[in-house]
Parts: C-alpha cells; structure tokens; sequence
C-alpha cells in the first residue's frame, strides 16, 4: 500500500471527505432520535395500556365493594366449606387465604 498516494488524494480531496463525513454523522444522529423516539412511543404504548387496565379493574373493584379506593379495608361475605361463614371485614389488598383464616379456617364438608 503506497499511504504517500492516499494522502495526496485525502489532501486533494479534502473537501469533499469532509462534506461525506458531516453527512455521515448528520445520518446516524438522526438514525439515532429516530430509535429513541420509537422507545418513547413503546414505552408510552404500555404506559397508557397498564392505565387503562388498572382504571377498568379499580371500576370493578368500586362496583363490587364499597369504595376499596377510599378506605384501608375490604369488606367480603365467606361461607360453604369454612368453620364460620359469615361476612368479614380485611385490610385492602389480603388475599383470599387470610379471609379463610379469618373465618376459622376450612372444614371437612363438602357441598
């Protein structure tokens, strides 16, 4: 490889090297707000998705109970294969295993 001739035509073509390198920056700069923008526009995507999820099961939960979104409890009615059915009163967010433990844990009857 003769560098001597390549530095001659880089000299001579200084200009037009310089206009291919701007060019070439200017691409993957854009190419890059472009891919930015696309993650900007998914994550917006799942945001307004688990939005809306959440609003529609917050509905459900204030249709079925009352107000679970203003009080700290829940109340929920309990009876078949339990030792005391009935209805309880449990912090917002217990699961089903606690409302079984409330109500004195399960029987042998089956129904």
């Amino acid at each position: 490889m003769n560098f001597e001739k390549i530095k001659e035509f880089a000299i001579e073509k200084k200009v037009y090297l310089i206009a291919a390198g701007i060019i070439l920056m200017g691409f993957f700069y854009f190419k890059k707000g472009d891919s930015q923008d696309k993650n900007t526009e998914v994550e917006n995507t799942q945001l307004m998705q688990k939005s809306r999820s959440s609003s529609s099961t917050t509905m459900e939960n204030t249709a079925s109970s009352s107000s679970v979104s203003e009080s700290k409890t829940v109340t929920c009615d309990i009876s078949g294969a339990v030792k005391h059915e009935g209805v309880y009163t449990l912090k917002n967010g217990a699961r089903l295993q606690e409302l079984i433990e409330a109500a004195g844990g399960t029987t042998s009857r089956l129904s």
